[in-house]
């Protein structure tokens, strides 16, 4: 993911900004601050995994690495199913995250609710 994924850390290097600070905080910004350490980004996650498991009758509590990685949890009771939900959650999760912190825009769960609630029809159509 890095250097696919700019942050302000790499901005930096090529002196395009000022500094490497978080857009949404005051933290160093680097790909595991965006996706995995940034409060914002942390309280968008557990926002949408507390939708995930209510929607799901499942209680879920993923690792960083599988946020990041799409890892499958060996010890998961997830069904296929419910899995690619998560993967889809996550996924949509993470776009999201970094497609508002591009457009210097905080995060909204329930946007973000709807944005993958939209997407899983497509998804089901196809």
């Amino acid at each position: 993911m890095h250097r696919i994924i700019v942050t302000r850390k790499e901005l930096l290097k090529f002196k395009i900004t000022k500094d490497d600070q978080c857009t949404l905080r005051s933290n160093h910004d680097c790909i595991i601050h965006t996706f995995t350490k940034c409060a914002v980004t942390t309280s968008i996650y557990s926002s949408a995994l507390n939708w995930f498991t209510y929607t799901n009758n499942v209680s879920v509590n993923p690792s960083s690495g599988q946020i990041l990685f799409l890892l499958k949890d060996a010890k998961s009771n997830l069904t296929t199913a419910q899995e690619r939900r998560l993967n889809l959650l996550l996924l949509c999760a993470k776009l999201y995250i970094y497609a508002c912190k591009i457009a210097l825009k905080t995060p909204n769960a329930a946007e973000l609710q709807r944005k993958i609630e939209t997407q899983r029809t497509i998804e089901n159509v196809l």
